[in-house]
C-alpha cells in the first residue's frame, strides 16, 4: 500500500473537509469559505488523489462522507483548534475560565487540599468547576485517558515518560485512639497487644503497610481486627471502641479529628505525597495554572503547621 505523504495536507484542506462533512453539501462549503463551488470541487479532487479514497458520495441533493473522512474528523477537529493556537497564542485567564478542573485522591488528601483548593478556585475563577474523584491505590490510567487532570497520591508511577511526578509534601505518623474508651499503648509490647484497625485501600502484597514491613523486619506483627475501605470509615468505627491505628499525622485535622494521638513505640520513614499528571499537559496553560493553584494551598498548609 503506498504511503500518504500527509505533509502535502494544509489547513485550508482539512477545513474544507471538515465544512464539506458537517454541512452535506458542496456548495454549502463553498459560501462557508467564500469561494465558487468549481474551486471547492477542484480542491476536493486533489485530495481524493493525495488520500486515495472518494471522500464523499453523492447521495440526493447533497453528498454523505466515506468511512475514511468520517474516521479522520476527531483528528481534523484537534489538528485545525491547535493550528488555532499555534498562530493565535491566548493568556490564560483565570476569571473567564469555565473548564472543569478534576482530580483524584482518596479522603487524607481530599480532607487536607480539597476545601482550601475549591475556595481558592471559587476566588480565582468562579466560572470554574472542580470535580474529585476517588483514587483507586496505584491506578493512573485515568490520567492517560484525561479522564481526570491531576492525582494526588503517595504512591510512585512506574517508570515512564508519560507522567510527571511533583513532592508535594511530607507527613509523619502518630497512633489514634478513642480516650474516653482506652489509654495510649505505654510502650512496644502493650502496642503489639493492642486491637488495630486499618486503612487498605486494595489487596496486593505490595499495599502492606509501612508499620507492618517494620515490624515483620523485628519479627513481629500486630493484631489487626478491622479494615477500613478509607479513612472516614476507620474514624467512623474507632470512636468509641478500644481500637487503635497507625495513620498520617495531618488527619488529626481531617478524617480522624476528635480522637486521640500520641506518639509510636516505633519509628516509621515519613511518607511523601505526590501531584501526578500526563506529560501532554506540561506545557498547557490552564493546566499549569491548577497545578501552581494546588501548589500554593499545600504551601500555605505548610506553613500554618510548621
Amino acid at each position: 500500500m503506498n504511503e500518504i505523504d500527509y505533509l502535502s495536507l494544509d489547513g485550508k484542506s482539512l477545513r474544507l473537509l471538515q465544512l464539506i462533512y458537517r454541512t452535506g453539501s458542496v456548495s454549502a462549503a463553498a459560501a462557508r469559505l467564500g469561494v465558487n463551488q468549481s474551486t471547492v470541487s477542484h480542491n476536493l479532487e486533489r485530495l481524493r488523489r493525495l488520500l486515495n479514497d472518494q471522500l464523499f458520495i453523492k447521495s440526493g441533493r447533497g453528498v454523505v462522507a466515506s468511512a475514511k473522512v468520517e474516521a479522520m474528523q476527531d483528528a481534523i477537529e484537534e489538528v485545525l483548534a491547535g493550528m488555532e493556537r499555534v498562530a493565535n497564542p491566548q493568556p490564560f485567564d483565570p476569571q473567564s475560565c469555565r473548564r472543569e478542573f478534576t482530580l483524584a485522591a482518596n479522603d487524607f488528601e481530599h480532607d487536607i487540599v480539597v476545601p482550601l483548593l475549591f475556595r481558592l478556585l471559587a476566588r480565582q475563577a468562579p466560572s470554574a468547576q472542580l470535580r474529585t474523584m476517588i483514587s483507586q491505590a496505584a491506578d493512573f490510567d485515568p490520567l492517560y485517558t484525561a479522564q481526570i487532570d491531576v492525582i494526588l497520591t503517595p504512591r510512585k508511577p512506574s517508570a515512564t515518560a508519560s507522567l510527571v511526578s511533583q513532592h508535594l509534601l511530607s507527613d509523619t505518623f502518630s497512633l489514634y485512639y478513642d480516650a474516653s474508651v482506652r489509654d495510649a499503648p505505654a510502650d512496644l509490647p502493650s502496642f503489639l497487644r493492642a486491637k488495630h484497625a486499618r486503612v487498605r485501600f486494595e489487596d496486593s502484597p505490595s499495599s502492606a503497610a509501612l508499620i507492618d514491613i517494620k515490624l515483620e523486619a523485628l519479627g513481629e506483627n500486630r493484631h489487626i481486627t478491622y479494615t477500613a475501605p478509607n479513612f472516614a470509615a476507620l474514624g467512623a468505627v474507632m470512636r468509641g471502641s478500644e481500637l487503635v491505628a497507625v495513620c498520617p499525622s495531618r488527619l488529626a485535622q481531617g478524617s480522624l479529628q476528635g480522637l486521640n494521638s500520641c506518639a509510636l513505640p516505633i519509628a516509621l520513614e515519613p511518607i511523601d505525597f505526590k501531584m501526578i499528571w500526563h506529560v501532554k499537559h506540561r506545557q498547557s496553560a490552564e493546566h499549569v495554572w491548577f497545578r501552581r493553584l494546588i501548589k500554593s494551598v499545600v504551601d500555605d498548609l505548610q506553613a500554618v503547621l510548621t
